[in-house]
């Protein structure tokens, strides 16, 4: 009997070189039921070329822990910033998408598990260099 494996929406690589899963369950079950301000497209674009990096103070229920992405984003035309959990299990070079939201309120608590990274404008282009902290 062959095992059954769980289908993927889609995996790619964040900026710091790690494979990011998104799962088709997730998607179906919490993102698209609770969350659908955003789809898969800006979800993966959130993985690929974040604002921002920060670690999550909060370690998930089997020790893992979570990191989440930034990006500043337009819903109705207005400003807000989408973001997207990632759990990274004990590998941490491979993580899965467990939510994605837009975030209508931002304050200090957010960056209180440490920046991982900054995306910085290029100052010779209209391009985004990351800065690893």
């Amino acid at each position: 009997m062959g095992s059954l494996e769980e289908p993927i929406i889609f995996s790619t690589s964040d900026p710091l070189g790690r494979v990011i899963l998104l799962k088709q369950s997730t998607w179906d079950e919490h993102i698209a039921d609770r969350h659908d301000e955003k789809g898969i497209s800006e979800i993966k674009e959130n993985i690929e070329n974040p604002s921002c990096i920060i670690e999550n103070e909060k370690q998930s229920s089997d020790g893992g822990t979570r990191h989440v992405y930034f990006k500043f984003t337009t819903l109705n035309s207005k400003l807000y910033i989408n973001k997207t959990v990632v759990e990274f299990k004990e590998e941490k070079n491979e993580g899965e998408i467990v939510t994605n939201y837009v975030l209508r309120k931002i304050n200090e608590s957010i960056t209180e598990g440490g920046v991982i990274y900054v995306s910085q404008p290029n100052q010779n282009s209209n391009t985004t260099k990351p800065i690893n902290i």
